[in-house]
């Protein structure tokens, strides 16, 4: 068996037979830990400890994925939140895995510190993933109303900015959050940078092994854990 990792109490173990082990117990000669999922990844087998583990939901908002502010009806980004409430989610509950939100949130005083690389991204009209060409503002800046099924108007709110229409999560997966799970603002790209609240809340709560599902400004990523949370539980895909 080897150790890989230079810390004392934050280390994997592998071996040939079983893989990697990722359920981080206290010594590398403790017993092992229950409950445990057995992972087949593409390259290596993988052990995980699911108490230890979180799926993070990245960026699944209405300013990403809404056709009301003119995004594709049918879209990657629209596929993951339907994979995400019919079997994800599901499978990750009753695995006792943590959900853990993740997505935009700015402030007003975040504005002031915007770092140029990231304002870029919403000062040009980069981003593709629209019906039709569409500049929908700077951060922070007014989308204005926009016209929902029954004709009714709402406000969109301001682009990226707290407490905002644009800002809440799809409908479908506002409908399945649960008071356990933890919700976590970012005002960057990333929700992984710096020494930001993603880390400490998360390292408080020690967990180690983070799925992640979601999108980025600008397109969607699809990334279909689903499929691999159900081989996890040993449950068959979900139709």
């Amino acid at each position: 068996m080897s150790r890989l990792s230079a810390e004392k109490f934050n280390f994997w173990l592998w071996t040939k037979k079983d893989g990697f082990e990722l359920t981080h117990p206290p010594t590398p000669d403790s017993p092992p830990i229950y409950p445990r999922i057995n992972l087949n990844t593409r390259a290596e087998k993988a052990t995980i400890d699911p108490a230890k583990t979180a799926l993070v939901v990245i960026d699944m908002q209405k300013y990403f994925l809404s056709p009301l502010i003119g995004r594709p009806p049918k879209s990657p980004g629209l596929e993951i939140v339907d994979k995400l409430v019919k079997q994800a989610i599901p499978v990750c509950r009753k695995a006792g895995i943590l959900v853990i939100w993740l997505g935009w949130d700015v402030k007003d005083s975040d504005l002031d510190d915007m770092p140029p690389s990231v304002a870029r991204g919403f000062d040009f009209p980069l981003d593709k993933n629209l019906v039709k060409p569409t500049f929908l503002g700077s951060i922070g800046a007014e989308i204005g109303q926009v016209e929902c099924d029954d004709e009714r108007l709402i406000d969109a709110g301001r682009v990226m900015m707290r407490d905002q229409w644009n800002t809440e999560f799809h409908a479908s997966l506002k409908r399945i959050v649960e008071p356990q799970d933890i919700h976590i603002n970012k005002n960057r790209l990333s929700g992984f940078w710096g020494r930001n609240r993603y880390r400490r809340r998360t390292t408080q709560a020690r967990y180690q092994n983070f799925t992640v599902c979601g999108g980025e400004h600008g397109s969607v990523r699809r990334w279909d854990y689903s499929r691999r949370l159900h081989q996890w539980l040993g449950l068959p895909d979900a139709q």
